[in-house]
């Protein structure tokens, strides 16, 4: 299954729609700043977040829901505004702007996400990049998952 997060207007053919407004075709009304999410644990395979993750209050928290969802190896999708541009600043309810950087923290394997370690989970960046230049950032996480020993 997928989940699209925030969907408002936009809603995705295939997708679970949730956004805290019921416009039409939302099919999960929920604020993402309260938890839990209502949904059982790894029912995702795709998580898609479009101009979302910069209107939390809870960003940390969002994250560890997003792992919480995802089955292993699933693929959380985020975009958003480049951190400092117009886009960033022009909406006043956005609480943040990203950079090529922003989920180094959540990712164990780099050197900040082994000082650092932010959320409950282990993601691997596996796209960043700045979609419009000068204005959005798009980026493609991996749920990592721990190789468990085999039983011989």
């Amino acid at each position: 299954m997928k989940l699209n997060l925030g969907a408002g207007r936009s809603r995705k053919k295939g997708y679970i729609n949730l956004d805290k407004t019921p416009y039409e075709g939302i099919q999960v009304v929920h604020n993402l700043d309260v938890f839990p999410w209502p949904f059982e644990d790894q029912s995702f395979d795709t998580i898609v977040a479009l101009d979302v993750f910069e209107h939390l209050i809870y960003f940390t928290e969002a994250m560890d829901e997003c792992w919480r969802l995802l089955l292993p190896e699933g693929v959380l999708v985020i975009q958003g505004p480049l951190a400092g541009s117009w886009s960033h600043f022009h909406d006043p309810t956005h609480r943040r702007g990203f950079q090529a950087d922003s989920f180094e923290m959540f990712d164990r394997s780099t050197y900040r996400g082994k000082k650092y370690q932010y959320g409950i989970g282990d993601w691997r960046t596996i796209q960043a990049e700045e979609i419009t230049p000068g204005k959005t950032m798009m980026f493609s996480l991996v749920k990592t998952c721990p190789v468990q020993p085999s039983s011989l």
